[in-house]
């Protein structure tokens, strides 16, 4: 050393460590990607569920609000909305073929798809009453009620007796 220099002037500077990484990473990344991963899975599982339950069904619906309307409609115009109902029902369900039955091809599908054994004659008069209500005059339904309940019960078994059978 010499007598007249600065016993500090040879020293170095100060060496700072390495700024922190982001590896490994903090316990509170590790939680906030936990969970950006839980709702990913969680939005594609709602989203796939989405379709596999559409709602309630449009046809249960309008034949539930059957019997509020057959009150503001005389027998030929409530005959017309009951078979209107269980063609949409029958299409909907069993394929567009149905669309172009008539008759007794039509009294027989109706009877084949029926909820009980009563429903499930060829005979059956509200079915006979639907399928020749289009070639009579002034149709007369003789108790309306009957009718609007027979409706209603075709057109919900078969609407959940095949969405059974397609979970199946």
């Amino acid at each position: 050393m010499n007598p007249g220099s600065d016993p500090l002037a040879d020293l170095r500077d100060l060496h700072l460590p390495p700024d922190p990484g982001i590896w490994p990473l903090a316990p509170g990344w590790w939680v906030l990607l936990v969970a950006v991963l839980l709702l990913c899975v969680l939005a594609v599982w709602l989203w796939r569920r989405r379709g596999q339950h559409p709602g309630p069904n449009p046809a249960l619906t309008e034949a539930a609000r059957l019997p509020m309307r057959a009150m503001s409609l005389d027998d030929a115009e409530l005959i017309a909305q009951c078979a209107a109902l269980l063609r949409r029902v029958a299409v909907q369900q069993h394929g567009q073929h149905i669309a172009g039955l008539a008759g007794t091809a039509w009294v027989q599908h109706l009877a084949a798809h029926a909820p009980d054994a009563e429903m499930a004659s060829d005979t059956h008069p509200h079915w006979q009453l639907l399928a020749d209500s289009r070639y009579t005059a002034q149709p007369v339904v003789e108790s309306r009620s009957s009718l609007i309940e027979a409706c209603q019960a075709w057109a919900t078994h078969v609407v959940t007796t095949e969405a059974r059978s397609a979970h199946v």
